[in-house]
């Protein structure tokens, strides 16, 4: 087994790759910041894309619309993602890649579980064999675009959670079972957004209910104090420097 002291490795601004979730209401800049970090891919899963209308740097593929009882939406995901993996084995033409978001990820990998078993709950709503398959669908998607070489950005909502063996109430990633509680783990960012009057903010850094968030990046609070104030017009990059121009 070879190894090497971590003492002895750096990271480098030039080949770095941003792997990030980004988590929070409508409206706190979510979309919007990670459109700033080159020529970037939107894959409008909710055909929502209004927010970044006039963004020069950026090209936009819908997936096919929401049709309950269909499997066609997710299909027309999986395509996608299969494509982006058949580019990045020759010049990859984008700098970074974003899935906005997987609420709506969420949705329409259900519609395509449903297609597998046609033995529904009461009213039409999914049953129990029905969520394994789902959830499969969803962490083989988002793993699976991770590796791709380039920034990769996943966008998420947040929604309340009762942790019985604690009895607390925590906010998580609105996915499926087990996977939320995994799915931060998964990305080397994993930042909450919120906007208020005074601007908008990120924390890298889990607080109360909301405990899973961190920064690879900022390493404990060398490089930025949470919450960090940010601004369209610096963009993503600005952020990400924080942490270079101080290994210079």
């Amino acid at each position: 087994m070879e190894t090497y002291n971590a003492k002895d490795s750096s990271l480098n601004r030039e080949d770095y790759r941003f792997k990030a979730l980004f988590v929070g209401p409508s409206g706190s800049g979510k979309t919007t910041l990670a459109c700033t970090l080159g020529k970037t891919l939107l894959i409008d899963v909710d055909n929502r894309a209004d927010s970044i209308s006039g963004f020069e740097n950026v090209e936009v593929a819908n997936c096919d619309p929401y049709t309950p009882l269909s499997a066609t939406p997710w299909l027309s995901v999986k395509r996608i993602a299969k494509e982006l993996w058949q580019m990045s084995k020759k010049d990859f033409p984008y700098d970074t890649i974003i899935w906005d978001g997987i609420t709506a990820l969420n949705r329409l990998s259900m519609q395509y579980a449903l297609t597998l078993d046609t033995k529904y709950g009461l009213g039409g709503v999914p049953a129990m064999q029905h969520y394994l398959p789902q959830m499969k669908e969803m962490s083989d998607l988002i793993l699976g675009q991770i590796p791709l070489p380039c920034n990769v950005i996943f966008t998420a909502h947040l929604e309340m959670h009762k942790d019985k063996e604690l009895e607390i109430i925590k906010m998580l990633p609105k996915i499926t079972g087990n996977t939320r509680d995994e799915l931060s783990g998964w990305f080397n960012e994993t930042w909450r957004f919120s906007a208020t009057t005074k601007g908008y903010f990120i924390n890298t850094i889990g607080f109360g209910r909301e405990d899973f968030y961190k920064s690879a990046l900022n390493q404990g609070g060398k490089y930025w104090t949470s919450p960090l104030e940010w601004d369209i017009e610096s963009g993503l990059n600005a952020i990400i420097d924080l942490r270079f121009k101080k290994e210079k």
